[in-house]
């Protein structure tokens, strides 16, 4: 009797799934090559219109050296699709070394810093790994945690309309305290920072926390710096400072100093925010900071912890 119904048997069955199997082995690689052939494409186009923009600039009377990152979109390191790139008249092989105008190799999810030296009218690509990986910073710490863990708001503080805590000041009693409580990835191990405000509960908004890449004890008095600075209540801004000459008392050395003291207490620090973007993170106000190191006090760039 003939079966009227006829079906796959299970050996057909098993010679079509080895042949989708085949298939899809030659078939995914190509697509996934592909695609990131598309990714490096993308990311040449973004690195090429910035190159573009920032010698315009620096032809068009830009006074300071320009520093632009473009984040990397390819997905693995080096070129996959390209065995010579060239960038503004800058041909570079996969073979090549590092040279004077091209430092390491595109790193997946990476970032292409490209500097313009307008006195040497050049242009240099730098390429670096994910800011996340690279990072010697915890950008989830807070701030004030050193000043509020210290004990010194509770005592030494208590009370007081204003005060001043300058990391660079000779003699303090109070930094060796806010000291023991920096944590080990925290920014305020590196550059320069104070705290200045109102020490009284629910005054949080007038408690300020000054912070600059750049070491003090290394430049002068009546210098112009940027500064971030963090707010007590989570809130964070960039701005600038002018430098100061202080001592705090005449059996100690002098030390210059992130901002200078007036007569007005802890409102004298509202100036400095009054207008600003405000950032709601550490690591966003971080990156707005170091774009405007880079792009107005490229002298200092080399300052910025990595």
């Amino acid at each position: 009797m003939k079966r009227k119904n006829k079906g796959f048997t299970l050996v057909e069955i098993i010679v079509v799934l080895l042949i989708i199997a085949i298939l899809a082995a030659i078939a995914i690689p190509a697509c996934q090559g592909y695609i990131e052939e598309s990714r490096e494409s993308r990311d040449l186009f973004n690195i090429r219109t910035a190159c573009t923009d920032i010698i315009a600039m620096g032809k068009t009377g830009y006074k300071t050296d320009i520093v632009r990152e473009v984040e990397l979109t390819q997905k693995k390191d080096d070129w996959q699709a390209f065995d010579s790139v060239t960038i503004a008249g800058i041909t570079h092989k996969k073979s090549d070394p590092d040279t004077d105008n091209w430092k390491g190799i595109p790193k997946a999810g990476g970032v292409c810093e490209i500097s313009y030296n307008k006195e040497k009218n050049t242009v240099v690509f730098n390429w670096k790994g994910s800011k996340t990986e690279e990072s010697t910073i915890d950008f989830s710490s807070n701030l004030h945690s050193a000043l509020n863990n210290s004990g010194l708001l509770e005592n030494d503080l208590k009370n007081r309309d204003f005060f001043e805590i300058d990391s660079k000041c000779d003699g303090s009693t109070m930094v060796p305290e806010l000291n023991k409580q920096i944590e080990n990835k925290s920014l305020l191990n590196h550059g320069t920072w104070a705290y200045y405000g109102n020490a009284k509960k629910g005054k949080e908004s007038e408690r300020y926390l000054f912070w600059t890449s750049i070491d003090t004890d290394k430049i002068n008095a009546n210098t112009q710096i940027p500064v971030i600075i963090s707010t007590a209540d989570g809130k964070f801004y960039i701005s600038s400072s002018t430098t100061a000459r202080k001592r705090k008392d005449s059996a100690h050395k002098p030390y210059i100093a992130i901002a200078p003291t007036g007569k007005s207490g802890s409102s004298q620090y509202k100036s400095y925010i009054d207008g600003k973007k405000q950032y709601n993170t550490l690591e966003e106000a971080y990156k707005a900071y170091a774009d405007v190191v880079k792009n107005d006090y490229s002298n200092y760039k080399d300052t910025l912890p990595q």
